[in-house]
């Protein structure tokens, strides 16, 4: 069987995209996310955002952009003009209307290569950028408690070798089931005796029948 995993992720602070204020200096925002959570064995099968926004300037809300970004963009905040232009100027990834305050979930599936080549690499690191298309008509919103949800499966590993019960374990009321364990991913093996477990997460060769 195929094991299906997911894992949680969150970055920073909360803050504003998309907004213009009376300075003229509209927000855009930038996250990392560390991924090292995941084996590198594991195969990305989805990516979702979610998070909460909504309408903090009335009903022209516009629309979230989600782009690619390099995981190690500036963080200096004199470069911001340098991150600035790298949000809006990354793939974009998906985009998602914002109308009212609510939480929302928006799939980036089409970020999952990238977490893919991610996981494999020795810096198992994304970079996103999100900002408002309609920022510079002062269309906004605010994110907050945004988390990234990558679901990913695992192959199923080999069946353990040398599985034997050694004749000086046997007595009239016991035995034991000896096997060699694999290394690796594996983590433990089930026992069953006629289709009922006797146990559970059994890594070594120790389970007493």
């Amino acid at each position: 069987y195929i094991r299906t995993s997911s894992d949680t992720y969150t970055w920073g602070s909360e803050g504003l995209v998309g907004y213009q204020t009376s300075s003229a200096k509209r927000y855009r925002k930038a996250f990392t996310f560390d991924l090292s959570t995941i084996p590198s064995i594991a195969t990305i099968t989805e990516c979702k955002i979610i998070y909460w926004a909504g309408n903090e300037c009335g009903v022209q809300d516009g629309a979230f952009r989600f782009t690619e970004m390099p995981y190690n963009w500036p963080t200096y905040w004199g470069d911001y003009q340098t991150v600035y232009d790298l949000i809006s100027s990354g793939n974009l990834i998906n985009t998602e209307s914002i109308n009212y305050y609510m939480e929302y979930t928006t799939d980036l599936s089409d970020y999952t290569d990238v977490i893919q080549d991610a996981i494999e690499s020795q810096n198992p690191e994304i970079g996103l950028g999100i900002y408002n298309q309609y920022e510079g008509a002062s269309y906004g919103s605010s994110i907050e408690s945004y988390r990234l949800k990558v679901t990913y499966t695992l192959p199923t590993p080999p069946a353990p070798t040398n599985l034997r019960i050694p004749d000086s374990t046997i007595t009239a009321g016991s035995m034991t089931l000896m096997w060699d364990a694999l290394g690796g991913d594996v983590t433990g093996y089930k026992v069953y005796k006629n289709g009922s477990l006797l146990w559970n997460n059994i890594k070594y060769s120790n389970a007493n029948m």
